[in-house]
């Protein structure tokens, strides 16, 4: 075989030398890469400079109910936590400071008005005192408030107290009889709502004065009686 001809025959097989070549190179590169990120990250394409950062909401700490708070309640710490809150959309008057729960004499506030689970507690909806009970709001509709004496006894030594029912009963004097027989009872009305009682209570007196008036929600037709 001429050197010519040998020649040609390397010539035959450089291109798939080649080709091996650059997959094994390939190949190599690919595991350099990942044996390295930082090589890697330098690779990459720099991140656009007209990209602005996303702006972060401000926020503050708001005092919020951590359970329900009925109406009249104390507002205790452990009723209540303290939460960030979007600075935006803090109501006017939302307390921040739990000292903020305590009057300036040192005593405990009262909610005007129900709280509900993660709702802000706010100055407004916040006193001294429980909220003054309206007897409107008790009167079921189509009833009227109606008042009647009482004694210590017919008051039933004042256990009788709002929310309670009772049955109402009138003593008739029998005509001709005398003593403990002059009287005879006779069912009024039943299962009547008692709405207020005179009921008082004060460090001057020892335990609650004997009530002397009752308050019942009774049907027009019945309060005639």
């Amino acid at each position: 075989m001429t050197r010519n001809t040998i020649g040609a025959e390397r010539m035959k097989y450089l291109p798939a030398l080649s080709l091996g070549l650059s997959v094994i190179l390939g190949i190599a590169a690919f595991f350099i890469l990942r044996a390295d990120p930082g090589n890697q990250a330098a690779a990459s394409e720099p991140i656009p400079s007209e990209v602005a950062a996303i702006p972060q909401t401000q926020t503050v700490e708001v005092l919020v109910a951590a359970q329900p708070i009925e109406s009249g309640a104390p507002v205790l710490r452990e009723l209540v936590d303290t939460v960030d809150w979007p600075k935006d959309l803090v109501p006017n008057g939302a307390l921040a400071d739990p000292r903020q729960l305590i009057g300036p004499s040192g005593d405990v506030l009262f909610a005007q008005s129900a709280f509900v689970v993660g709702e802000p507690l706010t100055g407004e909806k916040l006193a001294l005192s429980p909220p003054r009970r309206m007897l409107s709001r008790d009167i079921p509709e189509g009833f009227r408030a109606v008042s009647i004496g009482v004694t210590n006894v017919t008051n039933v030594s004042g256990f009788v107290l709002p929310g309670d029912r009772v049955d109402l009963i009138a003593y008739e004097q029998v005509p001709g009889r005398t003593g403990p027989d002059a009287f005879q009872p006779r069912p009024l009305i039943d299962h009547v709502l008692v709405l207020g009682v005179d009921q008082f209570m004060g460090k001057q007196v020892q335990g609650a004065l004997p009530a002397s008036m009752v308050t019942f929600a009774l049907k027009p037709e019945d309060a005639r009686q």
